[in-house]
Order: structure tokens, then C-alpha cells, then sequence
């Protein structure tokens, strides 16, 4: 169906890594006879087994039309004001989070993550702000 479509699948490498197996469960889908010129690469985020691509696509020429329509509107979070965090910060929504044997993509459980939070939070502030 998407070949109908002209769409083809971009991502040639994994984009999850667990234990000994990889696998390519993520994909970019795009017109490769109308952008031919592109890019794409894994985005390694260290935080889970789990890691995001990036595309660029060279030579986009937007119609005129869609340009003059979208000019005026106006975005919902336009006036959004992202600030850095602090360990402060960092350490507070660790100690809100429940102590149940429960843990995230990462697989770490809370009840590590609030036992090493004077060891962590100084790392996690300074990934949090590299990533804004």
C-alpha cells in the first residue's frame, strides 16, 4: 500500500538494541523520487535501548499557496517558555516518584533511582539541559 503511494522505508539501521538482538521497530517513510536528496541517522540517547533517527531532506520547495496560508496562524504553544532545570529540581520529582517495584523503558527500578539521586541528579540536570 504505501509503495502505491510512491513511499518508501528510510531507515536502514536498528533502532533498537536489547541484550543480543537489534531490530529496526521505527521508520521514516518518504517520497524518494521527490526528495532523493536526504539524510538519515540514529540519534543515540543513552537513556534506553530504544533510539530515535533523524532525517534531513535537502532542496524542500514549499508551494507558494501553503506558505501565504499558514503565515497567519498562529502556533498554540508559540509563547511557551522552556527554562533549564537545576538538581533541585531533578531531585524533587525523583523523591515524588512511587517506591514500587516498578521501572521505565530503562528498566531501572525507582528504588534504585531514589537510593543514587545524590549521584545522579548532577548528570540528569546537565542531560536534561542539553537536550533543550
Amino acid at each position: 500500500m504505501l509503495l502505491s503511494y510512491n513511499l518508501y522505508s528510510t531507515v536502514n539501521f536498528p533502532t533498537r538494541i536489547h541484550n543480543n538482538s537489534v531490530s529496526a521497530i521505527d521508520n521514516i517513510f518518504i517520497d524518494k523520487v521527490k526528495y532523493e536528496n536526504y539524510s538519515i541517522h540514529p540519534l543515540f540517547n543513552g537513556l534506553s535501548d530504544h533510539d530515535a533517527q533523524l532525517i534531513a531532506i535537502n532542496s524542500i520547495t514549499v508551494d507558494k499557496r501553503i506558505n501565504k496560508t499558514y503565515k497567519n496562524i498562529k502556533l498554540p504553544c508559540s509563547n511557551m517558555k522552556i527554562k533549564y532545570t537545576t538538581p533541585k529540581e531533578i531531585e524533587k520529582i525523583i523523591k515524588l516518584l512511587k517506591s514500587k517495584n516498578c521501572h521505565g523503558y530503562d528498566e531501572i527500578p525507582t528504588k534504585i533511582l531514589k537510593v543514587s539521586t545524590p549521584f545522579i541528579t548532577s548528570p540528569l540536570t546537565y542531560i536534561c539541559n542539553k537536550s533543550l
